[in-house]
């Protein structure tokens, strides 16, 4: 019996413990175990709870001046090279101008109050780079003028530039009907 390369014998058994454990374990899980992969240092660092912290009043506070259409605080904390996927064309705005440009289009389409509610959210972060993913829920006004509730999911992209939490990312998406 041959065993060729210990270390190709090693990347096999590594390869199907991990296959093992992405069955076994949730995906909110398996998604900080790759981001703390990426991080510097992050298994040593105490701060990241309060950086998480930080990340969730930034998108409380972008959700609500989204819902006072307050648009000035909506872009305040984005980057200027923001890139952004939508559901509405165009599908992907880059730029702060340009994704400064797609809320005329959500307004439009908001009965009043306007609807911009987080349901649920979850924030991973490292020092100086994170991502959130949330359940939100907007509203729209049906054919018959009825106010109807429309779910869609939200992940967001941040660095830390200059020592303050920045919105690099947006991806917005409704389930597949």
């Amino acid at each position: 019996c041959v065993l060729g390369n210990p270390r190709d014998t090693a990347d096999r058994a590594l390869a199907s413990q991990t296959a093992n454990e992405s069955r076994a374990t949730s995906s909110r899980v398996i998604a900080a175990r790759a981001f703390a992969m990426l991080s510097r240092d992050m298994s040593t660092d105490d701060t990241l709870p309060v950086e998480e912290a930080a990340i969730r009043d930034l998108l409380t506070s972008w959700a609500a001046a989204v819902r006072a259409k307050d648009l000035r605080a909506v872009l305040a904390q984005h980057a200027a090279d923001i890139s952004m996927f939508d559901v509405p064309p165009p599908l992907e705005s880059r730029g702060l101008q340009a994704y400064e440009n797609t809320w005329a289009l959500f307004y439009s389409a908001q009965p009043e109050p306007v609807a911009f509610d987080i349901k649920r959210l979850d924030v991973v972060a490292g020092r100086d780079v994170a991502f959130a993913y949330a359940l939100m829920q907007c509203a729209e006004i049906a054919a018959d003028g009825r106010r109807v509730p429309l779910d869609f999911r939200l992940t967001v992209g941040l660095r830390k530039l200059d020592g303050r939490w920045t919105i690099v990312h947006e991806h917005h998406s409704v389930p597949a009907t």
